[in-house]
């Protein structure tokens, strides 16, 4: 529902819905005491998908120039230990853009460089991720 939201541009209805998926996975995460059958860890795992959640509320709350919520979600989702480093590379990449939007330059090269270093050469997405830190070493370095 939260992406059908946000794709129709109810980009508030889109938050909510992605704040009560999160509020949700946090309290499945939580009772299971971090114990997971091995089931659960086949079909899906929770806190990946509490990242992606907290990397999508910071993408809607970032649309809606709503810069400091957008850091506070990136930052949520960063926290959350058991992420890929593909999912984590792609945070850190969304906090690296938010910052250079902003005229951040140092803080969005220093997350542009960690996004680069988490992923793999072979990621589809890696390139991508190299090109947003050459722009900001281009613009910092002019």
């Amino acid at each position: 529902m939260a992406m059908m939201r946000k794709e129709l541009g109810c980009n508030s209805g889109a938050i909510q819905y992605f704040q009560e998926a999160a509020r949700r996975l946090q309290s499945s995460i939580t009772k299971s005491n971090g114990i997971r059958s091995s089931r659960e860890i086949y079909i899906c795992d929770k806190e990946s998908i509490l990242i992606a959640v907290y990397n999508n509320i910071g993408l809607v709350h970032e649309k809606n120039i709503g810069f400091n919520e957008a850091i506070k979600c990136y930052n949520q989702a960063i926290e959350i230990e058991n992420g890929s480093k593909l999912e984590m590379a792609t945070v850190y990449n969304n906090l690296g853009l938010i910052y250079c939007r902003y005229g951040n330059y140092q803080q969005a090269r220093n997350y542009l460089t960690k996004a680069v270093e988490l992923a793999d050469e072979t990621d589809s997405c890696w390139g991508e991720l190299k090109q947003n830190l050459i722009y900001v070493e281009n613009i910092t370095n002019s």
